[in-house]
């Protein structure tokens, strides 16, 4: 099965967004970057959640989880890379 493989993948795109004066990583844009990277890598529509109002910090670490549409949970592990909000996210357990 292709849920075996754990994968990485860097987001390029800068997930943040401005909050009074704290920076923010924007939650709708990283669940839908992995939603989309599910479902091109694996062929799995996910529903993905992920911690709101996350600060932007370099080397923060925190999950994500996904629920395909075929009943797989999956936990998504994902560190901030620096401190204007890219980000790496890999698959840390499946379910």
């Amino acid at each position: 099965m292709i849920w075996r493989v754990a994968a990485a993948v860097v987001v390029a795109a800068a997930l943040f967004i401005g909050c009074n004066s704290t920076q923010v990583l924007n939650n709708e844009n990283l669940q839908v970057s992995i939603a989309q990277w599910l479902e091109s890598n694996y062929g799995e529509t996910a529903t993905v959640t992920c911690p709101d109002n996350r600060p932007i910090k370099l080397g923060d670490v925190f999950n994500c989880t996904a629920t395909t549409d075929s009943g797989i949970s999956v936990t998504l592990q994902v560190t901030q890379t620096d401190d204007t909000g890219h980000v790496t996210f890999r698959i840390a357990d499946l379910s």
